[in-house]
């Protein structure tokens, strides 16, 4: 029992010892480990799984292989279970059922869904090469391929080599490792003239040995006694040209490659022509002209003949080949060309039958001709024309209506037969085979047309019956001609865009048919036109077409009318019905934008849209502006039958707006020009043309390209540029807006320096930035003081050090732009000079010049203050109170102008003694003297209030010098003195005056009768010209006024003023102390008081 434990635990041991290399939980390992090559279809698989994991083991010592399993991708596999052992599983997959891949699949054992171990299995064969083959390329060089077979034993090594038949012994290899090319499989080694080991060209025989080794085996492959030559591959010929050619043959040149020049050569020549011919025409297969050969030769030359057709387009190729070979295989590659033969003259005109016109009215018809089939065109611009033969008058051909297949005819007259003769040209000449002729008979020749003409479609053609209108005996019907043309497009051309074709019907007494079938199918975008022409022996009634067509029913005929109303999204159609509006349940109008080539419409899509059988009027909207549209109608019958579609109508919308012009870009920025470039709009919506705008202002307009360039630009501008596209009527909105300046440019000249101050050892010189200075402008400043000193500075101004006080100097500035991207100055004009002098300051003139300035201007303003105050002055006028108003007849006193009246002289004691004793009876109001002297116009008084004033007299001291003084000759005079200082010396005081030059005043009506002078005489004794020494005693009473005591009286009241300032008022004057009553004068009586006044006596000076 004891051994049984001990081999237990051995086994154990080496159990746990086991390990898969892949997976690390340790739950156990595989048998074999790690990959597994299998051969294919020779070994099968077998692989074990084994849990030693001891904690396994000890729970499930016998059943621990009930979760083992076996997993291939996502298939469960089939296993065993080993007998005996509890832990260990057995997989076996036979060799059959291997299959051979690249990526080796991985085999995995799993233990309750968790890895145990991975195998990865890969299943292959030894190798085996396949297409093994080496070819030289025009003797350049020698390359060798082989494919290379799906193989699951990776990797496999290839050598390949040989050797010259001269030198067995020395092996060429290949000079590098096989070049493997994975999407074909195959491998190649390749030596040429420079390889190491080289090409050896001039070898005939090779011995070539490939090799190939995996873990599998090893294969070989020898080709003995390779004859080189016999497989070289030419290069395609060079250089293949037409030299010469006619209708029927060309004439070619083509060079030999250089490197097999000294080979003799196989040439082969192959042909198709017809390729711009109808397919009934060419076979679309190439014809093997010739395989000859050629020695020796850098070129060589061949004439290809027996070609069809002039004109005729052809594929011509040529190629090479060893002539040791005839291996299909080595042929090179074609040298292709293609080209015409010569061209010439149409082989055959058009043709036409003596009914093949149509009468458009009595003047003008159309001829219609079968066309020269493509075959015989023989140059290019295939053209028809038609001359007169016979008639009188100026006939019209109108070639703006012509067409391919027909010709339209005016300016003709009923009754005149007329002839015309339809050929074809092209761009050699006139056809020369006889032209088709066509006769329009006059009127009177011509049969009648037939009435009750039908036709019918069907999937094969068409049926069309009618009858004899009535028996013509002067023209009889002798057969009829049936003409059809069938249209691919049904629609969509103004007549039909086929070729006409026509057969004779004879004449049937009462009812005639005619049905046609077609080897072709009909579909539903195919329709035939018919017409039919009665004929007889005179001429022929033209072609009649049927205005309603049959089937069952009448169904009507629908023309549309040019339309007048259209914008650049809408067209209002206008149609007419032919036969009958009857039964019509709607109308289905069809419409394409159309291909201005082929008359069809651009795409197989068409728009549609159904109207009420009511109405003969619609507007088609939500076109696209400035395209062709292409319109056709129909009608339906009520009973679910499609009517004839009409003739298609050509309509072109007006031109709209277009989209932005795109991606707009500056690709060269100059200093005067910027260069755009910009895409085309999405959608043009018209002709198109571009503007260009800077800040929305327009700068270029009507550009026609896509590229454009301004010029004359200011340089170092800033512009913000965008596009516009415009058609007739609008514009796009802008495209995007680019921002740029332009670059600096010569900046403009700098005005003359100045000198902004000067001392005797600095001078600051500065100057204006140029108006012009398209760059960020620096300066240069060029001093002349014995040297040129010159350098760069981005202020205005310049500091100038004086080195001596006498130094004179001269300075210039100009402005100067760098750029440092293009490495380029500009340069602008020197400045006019500045001229400076380093002398000693006279810096203390200026001001003293400005004190002086100040000066003289104060003294003038005062001046003119003071002469206008002066003005003021003796400009015052004196009125009185009302008390003071003398009332006095001076009807009595002389004239003003009397002769007699001299000037007064100075009045006697007795004239004064009356004149102190004389007073008023009347007056009741004492007077109150001023005895502080005469007045000088600072205050004249007046008082609109009764009131108190009196007036004393100082010592007659004074009284003949104040009577010689003269009175102020003016308008309203003053009665108080002369103004600034005309009271002589002593003028320190001021009487208070009163203003007389009232209207009652008496002394103003005196002005007429009293001369001036004289009145100034009696008035002066107001004025005091004495008034300290002589002051009366009576102080405490004292009547008089100092000019002092004037200046401090209250201001008057500004009603109290009239007219002049500045006044005293009377009733101011009593808060003086001024008595009533006048003062007592004993000695000196030269005051004479205001009450005295009207007692004075005038006299005349002796």
């Amino acid at each position: 029992m004891a051994w049984k434990l001990i081999a237990a635990a051995l086994l154990l041991h080496i159990a746990t010892a086991q390990k898969c290399a892949l997976i690390t939980n340790g739950l156990g390992y595989t048998s074999p480990s790690g990959d597994i090559l299998i051969h294919h279809k020779v070994d099968d698989l077998d692989l074990e799984c084994i849990i030693n994991k001891p904690e396994v083991l000890r729970k499930y010592p016998n059943t621990a292989n009930d979760w083992l399993q076996f997993k291939h991708g996502n298939s469960l596999l089939n296993f065993t279970k080993v007998a005996g052992d509890g832990a260990r599983i057995h997989l076996h997959v036979d060799a059959d059922k291997l299959e051979v891949n690249e990526t080796c699949p991985t085999y995995s054992c799993l233990w309750r869904s968790e890895i145990v171990c991975d195998n990865v299995v890969c299943v292959g064969t030894p190798p085996k090469p396949k297409d093994f083959k080496c070819i030289s390329y025009n003797n350049d060089n020698f390359t060798c391929t082989w494919t290379h077979p799906e193989n699951g034993i990776k990797p496999t090594i290839y050598n390949v080599s040989y050797t010259v038949q001269s030198q067995r012994q020395k092996v060429t290899p290949c000079p590098h490792t096989p070049i493997y090319n994975m999407a074909d499989r195959s491998y190649k080694c390749v030596w040429t003239l420079t390889s190491t080991p080289s090409y050896r060209q001039s070898s005939e025989y090779y011995n070539i040995t490939l090799t190939a080794s995996n873990k599998l085996g090893d294969y070989r492959i020898n080709l003995p006694v390779f004859h080189h030559f016999a497989h070289i591959i030419p290069n395609k010929p060079e250089g293949l040209e037409v030299v010469n050619s006619t209708t029927s043959s060309l004439y070619l040149r083509w060079g030999i490659p250089a490197t097999i020049q000294h080979r003799t050569l196989q040439y082969r020549v192959m042909y198709q022509c017809g390729l711009e011919m109808p397919e009934r025409v060419r076979d679309g297969t190439f014809k093997q002209a010739i395989i000859d050969t050629v020695s020796e030769k850098s070129s060589w030359t061949f004439n290809l003949t027996n070609l069809p057709h002039p004109h005729d387009l052809c594929d011509v190729r040529v190629s090479l080949r060893i002539n040791l070979t005839r291996d299909e295989g080595m042929w090179s590659q074609n040298a292709t060309l293609y080209t015409l033969t010569a061209p010439t003259v149409p082989g055959q005109g058009p043709q036409v039958d003596m009914g093949s016109f149509k009468h458009i009215n009595d003047t003008a018809v159309r001829i219609y001709w079968h066309l020269v089939p493509a075959e015989f065109h023989n140059g290019p611009k295939l053209e028809y024309d038609v001359r007169v033969v016979r008639g009188a008058g100026n006939v019209i051909i109108d070639r703006t209506r012509q067409m391919k297949n027909s010709a339209v005819i005016g300016n003709l007259s009923s009754n005149q037969n007329y002839t015309f003769a339809v050929y074809a040209r092209n761009e050699i000449g006139p056809q020369i085979t006889p032209h088709a002729h066509i006769t329009i008979p006059a009127q009177y020749q011509r049969p009648y047309q037939v009435r009750e003409l039908k036709k019918i479609e069907n999937t094969k053609g068409f049926k069309l019956s009618w009858k004899p209108r009535f028996p013509d005996n002067e023209n009889p019907i002798v057969n009829y001609t049936v003409f059809w043309c069938r249209e691919i497009t049904k629609s969509f051309n103004e007549d039909c865009n086929g070729d006409w074709e026509w057969a004779t019907v004879p004449r049937d007494q009462n009812e005639s048919k005619y049905e046609y079938n077609t080897s072709l199918n009909v579909n539903s975008t195919t329709s035939f036109r018919v017409a039919i022409a009665s004929n007889s022996e005179r001429g022929s009634s033209g072609m009649f077409f049927p205005t309603c067509e049959e089937s069952g029913e009448q169904i009507p005929s629908i023309n549309l009318i040019k339309p007048t109303q259209f914008g650049d999204t809408s067209v209002k159609l206008n149609w007419m019905v032919k036969c009958t509006t009857e039964g019509i349940a709607n109308y289905t109008i069809e419409y394409c934008i159309g291909d201005q080539v082929s008359h069809d419409c651009r795409s197989k899509k068409r728009s549609s849209v159904n109207v009420d059988g009511s109405v003969t009027e619609f507007t088609i909207g939500n076109l696209t502006p400035y395209a062709t549209y292409l319109f056709t109608i129909y009608p339906t019958m009520k009973n679910g039958n499609k009517g004839k579609t009409s003739d298609p109508e050509r309509v072109t919308t007006m031109e709209g707006k277009p989209t932005e012009p795109l991606d707009l870009i500056a690709t060269k920025v100059t200093n005067t020009s910027i260069a755009l470039e910009w895409k085309k709009p999405e959608t043009a919506n018209g002709f198109i043309s571009y503007d260009i705008l800077n800040n929305s202002v327009r700068v270029a307009s009507n550009i026609k390209d896509t590229n454009y360039s301004l010029e004359g630009l200011t340089s170092y501008d800033l512009y913000n540029l965008t596009v516009v596209a415009c058609t007739s009527n609008k514009c796009s909105n802008p495209s995007n807006c680019i921002s740029l300046r332009t670059l600096m440019g010569t900046p403009g000249r700098v005005k003359a320096p100045t000198a902004k101050s000067i001392n005797t050892t600095d001078i600051f010189i500065v100057w204006s930035k140029p108006t012009d200075p398209r760059g960020p402008v620096t300066y240069e400043v060029l001093v002349d003081d014995g040297e040129v000193n010159t350098f760069t500075n981005k202020l205005e101004l310049y500091h100038y050090k004086c080195v001596q006080k006498s130094t004179s100097f001269t300075l210039t500035v100009r402005a100067v732009n760098h750029d440092e991207d293009l490495n380029k100055t500009y340069y602008g004009d020197w400045s006019d000079e500045f001229k400076g002098s380093c002398s000693p300051s006279m810096g203390w003139l200026i001001p003293l010049l400005i004190v002086l300035s100040f000066l003289l201007v104060g003294l003038a303003y005062f001046s003119k203050r003071l002469y206008t105050r002066c003005k003021k002055m003796q400009d015052i006028d004196v009125k009185l109170p009302s008390t003071l108003i003398m009332h006095k007849d001076t009807s009595a006193w002389p004239s003003q102008n009397d002769p007699n009246i001299r000037d007064p002289k100075p009045p006697s004691a007795a004239d004064e003694e009356l004149l102190l004793q004389s007073r008023p009876e009347g007056l009741k109001t004492p007077y109150v003297g001023d005895s502080s002297g005469c007045s000088s116009a600072q205050g004249s008084v007046t008082s609109e209030s009764e009131g108190t004033f009196s007036a004393a007299s100082d010592s007659g001291t004074e009284q003949s010098e104040l009577r010689k003084r003269s009175f102020r000759n003016s308008s309203k005079t003053s009665l108080l003195g002369a103004e600034c200082g005309g009271t002589g010396k002593n003028e320190s005081y001021s009487q208070v005056g009163m203003n007389m030059g009232i209207e009652s005043n008496p002394l103003a009506e005196m002005d007429d009768v009293i001369p001036k002078p004289s009145l100034c005489t009696y008035m002066q004794p107001y004025v005091d010209a004495n008034p300290v020494v002589n002051r009366p005693p009576e102080t405490a009473n004292s009547s008089y006024v100092t000019v002092a005591q004037a200046r401090s009286l209250p201001k008057p009241k500004e009603e109290a003023i009239t007219v002049n300032k500045p006044y005293v008022q009377v009733a101011d004057i009593k808060s003086v102390g001024m008595k009533r009553e006048p003062p007592q004068v004993d000695a000196n009586r030269s005051y004479v008081t205001v009450g005295q006044m009207p007692q004075m006596k005038l006299f005349k000076e002796d």
